[in-house]
This record gives structure tokens, sequence and C-alpha cells, in this order.
């Protein structure tokens, strides 16, 4: 079963990696278009608010600032949600690693039993390993 889901999990991350890279790919190719469209449109004077290749310059320019602003926002945005879901992640994983630590600590750092009643038990269990010995012996 865990097979399959891992199964799942890299299919599930190939998908997500062909769409990346073809979502980067379209935007390159979109970008170039539309800069390929307002050099022409530039040169040929066909801008079409007639005042000028400066005026249909500026627009084009500003056109490009604001589609290069969005896709920056959406990487960023992007790049935020994959960090949240990071962070929920290893957050999870040190929860539970807390509750771990929680229900180890009284075992390893508390002795259940004081130190006089430690010493007791030895000194007892060594003196009936002496008798042992003893009765052993002869």
């Amino acid at each position: 079963q865990q097979s399959e889901s891992g199964g799942v999990l890299g299919m599930l991350e190939v998908i997500d990696s062909d769409f990346a890279r073809l979502e980067s790919e379209t935007t390159t190719d979109e970008e170039e278009a539309a800069a390929a469209y307002n050099k022409f449109m530039l040169e040929s004077g066909g801008c079409g608010y007639h005042k000028g290749a400066e005026v249909c310059g500026s627009i084009a320019k500003k056109t490009d600032q604001v589609k290069a602003a969005e896709k920056l926002s959406k990487k960023k945005q992007s790049e935020m949600s994959k960090t949240e879901a990071d962070c929920s992640d290893t957050q999870a994983e040190l929860d539970s690693a807390n509750e771990e630590y929680d229900k180890l600590k009284p075992v390893c750092i508390k002795p259940s039993v004081s130190v006089e009643e430690r010493v007791a038990q030895r000194e007892a269990e060594i003196d009936s390993l002496q008798q042992a010995l003893e009765i052993l012996d002869g």
C-alpha cells in the first residue's frame, strides 16, 4: 500500500513539475511575442493612438512593466504557498517529536526509585549473591 501511495505521490510530483515547466515556457513565449509585437508596432507607427512612436513606446514599456510585475507577483505567491506548506509540514513533524519527547522524558529523566532505595537494593543484591557464592563454595 505504501509503494502505491509513493507511486501516486511520485506521479503527482511529475505532473506538478511538467506543469511548472510548461507554464514557464508559455510565459516566456508570450513575453517574446508581446515584445516582438510592440517592436513591430513601434517601427511601423501603427500604435493606434496616432500620437507618435514616443507615446506608443511609452505605453508598450508600461505594459511590459505591468506584465513583469504580475509575473513576479505570481512567482512570489507560488513560492509563499510552497513555503507555507513546508512550514506546516515541519510544524507537524515538530509537534510529533515534542509529543514523543514528552512521553519519554519522565522515563529517562526522573527515576521512579530514589537514590537511597537503589543503594539499598544493590546492597541486598550483593548480600544475596555473596550468600549464594558461599553455598556453592561450600
